[in-house]
């Protein structure tokens, strides 16, 4: 039985290590590569996969809103994360946005595989750190988050665009979408959010992003060697 794997990862050497790796254990598996989630829409939405596998690259509103995307799309198909950035609340966030595992790029070759062979059987494949914490999201943050979840693509493209402070006439000659249509996702979004304006919109939605400090993102440089050393 053929198997098929979408792999979404910016970095080609990761991508052919992993694409290796997998091969080595797992029978008939034939592998499609995109570079982000942006170019891997055309592909998934004409494609049949058992598993897509995304290297998170920056642990940010663009990243995780492309997970949702993908998991709106083909809710069916099994979403694993495979990330340097295996801080807590970047786990919590990306299966609350409909992973089905997440697995950190420092993990040896056997843990990777055997997350993805038990997602592969239906299962939901966390690090062990991770469940012997036993963390929760804040209330605050998972509303936000399932509010974010329930938006249509869209109007999530919507959103971001308010965040980087365009207006509906801006907005709506990025999208070549008339003006009006771009009010009535405004008000959508707003009623979605449970909030008033489109300030507490960006407000609500800037929950969802994560921006860590530089430091953070220069011990994933070390994370990611690790994780080419370990395959």
């Amino acid at each position: 039985m053929t198997r098929n794997f979408l792999i979404i990862e910016n970095h080609p050497l990761f991508a052919d290590v992993l694409q290796s790796a997998i091969q080595d254990t797992i029978a008939g598996v034939h592998f499609e590569h995109a570079g982000s989630i942006t170019e891997a829409k055309h592909t998934y939405k004409g494609s049949a996969f058992d598993l897509v596998l995304v290297g998170l690259s920056r642990p940010d509103n663009h990243e995780f809103s492309g997970i949702i995307e993908l998991r709106r799309q083909r809710p069916k198909i099994p979403i694993i994360i495979i990330s340097a950035f295996d801080d807590h609340k970047v786990i919590q966030y990306a299966m609350a946005c409909g992973a089905s595992g997440f697995v950190s790029k420092a993990e040896e070759k056997r843990s990777i595989l055997s997350s993805i062979e038990y997602v592969l059987q239906g299962g939901i494949s966390l690090p062990e750190s991770f469940l012997q914490a036993e963390m929760v999201l804040k209330a605050g943050t998972d509303k936000s988050i399932c509010r974010l979840s329930c938006l249509t693509l869209q109007e999530l493209r919507v959103l971001q665009m308010l965040c980087q402070g365009m207006l509906n006439k801006q907005i709506a000659h990025e999208l070549r979408v008339s003006e009006a249509t771009i009010k009535a996702h405004v008000s959508k979004i707003l009623s979605k959010l449970k909030v008033s304006s489109r300030t507490q919109a960006v407000i609500e939605a800037s929950k969802f992003c994560l921006s860590p400090d530089p430091a953070f993102y220069a011990q994933s440089t070390s994370a990611s060697d690790s994780y080419t050393n370990a395959l």
